[in-house]
């Protein structure tokens, strides 16, 4: 029998998925993998480089 998620574990499962979503994210931008980078993020997320505006 599977034991039910209590705060702390929630929390914990929480906090690994954002830290492997992070570092999905820091590959696909290191590596440049287009395909990847349009599953993580948001077609509205606007980037800012040095006071120049990016999509």
């Amino acid at each position: 029998m599977t034991k039910p998620y209590t705060e702390e574990s929630m929390s914990n499962s929480i906090k690994t998925q954002i830290l492997e979503a992070e570092e999905k994210l820091r590959l696909a931008m290191l590596h440049s993998d287009v395909d990847t980078l349009n599953k993580l993020l948001a077609p509205e997320l606007v980037f800012t480089n040095h006071g120049i505006l990016q999509k």
